[in-house]
């Protein structure tokens, strides 16, 4: 066992042991339609939570433990059943927290923007915007935060040893590299405005198959730039723009740029009825800045709240390239400890699917779900 196990495993039995404990337990069944059939799956996620707090005179320290412990039952037309089981680290981080400072080390969620369902700033994440727990993985690193008494903060990180894509991430980054970025946000009238940069290494090695290029550089550096913004003026109002340019040479544009518009306004129907909106293009080109090849999509969410255990919401996604519309409606249930989903979604084709490259977003053309979800 590395020098780095031993001090890793020493570190995670002795905050156990000290730690107060709480957990989730989550349940989903469903049934889907595509072109080829029906789907059938279930599903057993169980994520355990050890958290520890150690004041100071001068900062605070805190630690958070999780596992991600899933079992998944799926029948597939024409294909056998499938049934897999595994257990993952979900959150392990350490944090020092001061007044103005926080440093944050080890597996965490780092998540930044305003936007709701189609988010340009979905940089290491990827949060499905009709998930009511809006669980995502984490990331293995380090992430600094510096508070301003002006409500203006500045983001440093530098990420490690994680091997799998993030976010809109189609290629992972080259093994052992650390990624590196930061963000300023600042506040701006009756909003608050936000910069961001990230930077990465990708390698020709780790191209998925179908790139087919053949011209790139066998190593070579990722940048991303992002500004954005979130302005109340009655109406909620925000946008996130990012370019990421890399170096794939002649066989592949090189630039690819996110544009997200959105907007929410709660009417007083009711209990208040509120609708969100957002638009998207997204664009790969050789050039910055050009829309000649742009995918658009557009969102609306409404939440009604019937009661004050009972809540709708309907999900209307329309991908204007393809003219598919799809539709999404849940009604939940809520206790103390408790929570109670049934979901439906169905599209415009009966033989095209949805998705847009966020977790569990990717369903049959039409089906139900059951999900029954426990805090303790």
């Amino acid at each position: 066992m590395t020098k780095k196990r031993i001090i890793l495993a020493v570190f995670l039995i002795y905050s156990i042991a000290l730690a107060k404990s709480h957990g989730q337990l989550s349940t989903i069944g469903g049934i889907s339609k595509d072109s080829k059939g029906y789907t059938s799956q279930l599903g057993l996620q169980y994520i355990p939570t050890w958290s520890l707090t150690v004041p100071w005179p001068s900062a605070i320290f805190d630690t958070e433990i999780a596992f991600d412990i899933q079992a998944t039952y799926r029948k597939q037309p024409e294909q056998d059943q499938e049934i897999d089981f595994e257990i993952k680290p979900f959150r392990m981080w350490f944090r020092r927290t001061t007044d103005k400072i926080e440093l944050r080390m080890g597996l965490q969620k780092i998540t930044f923007g305003n936007a709701r369902i189609f988010r340009s700033l979905m940089w290491f994440d990827r949060i499905d915007p009709t998930d009511p727990l809006q669980l995502t993985e984490g990331v293995w690193g380090i992430r600094a935060r510096r508070d301003f008494t002006n409500n203006t903060n500045i983001w440093f990180w530098a990420l490690l040893w994680n091997e799998d894509t993030k976010g809109w991430e189609s290629i992972p980054t080259k093994k052992n590299n650390v990624e590196f970025g930061g963000r300023y946000q600042m506040t701006l009238a009756s909003g608050e405005l936000g910069f961001s940069a990230h930077n990465r290494i990708i390698s020709r090695n780790d191209l998925p198959s179908h790139y087919n290029i053949t011209t790139m550089p066998k190593s070579t550096p990722e940048i991303r730039g992002a500004i954005d913004g979130y302005f109340d003026i009655g109406i909620g109002l925000w946008f996130e723009s990012t370019l990421v340019y890399a170096d794939y040479g002649a066989d592949h544009p090189n630039w690819q740029s996110f544009l997200t518009l959105g907007g929410d306004y709660t009417l007083g129907i009711g209990n208040g009825l509120t609708i969100t909106g957002e638009h998207f293009v997204y664009n790969v080109d050789d050039n910055p800045f050009t829309t000649d090849t742009a995918i658009n999509m557009s969102g609306l969410i409404f939440t009604y709240p019937v009661s004050i255990f009972d809540n709708l919401s309907a999900y209307l996604f329309y991908s204007w390239d393809r003219n598919l519309s799809y539709y999404y409606l849940s009604w939940q249930r809520s206790y103390d400890n408790w929570m109670l989903l049934i979901n439906t979604y169905f599209s415009s084709d009966t033989e095209s699917s949805f998705s847009f490259n966020q977790a569990s977003s990717d369903f049959g053309n039409r089906g139900i779900q059951l999900m029954l979800i426990y805090n303790h």
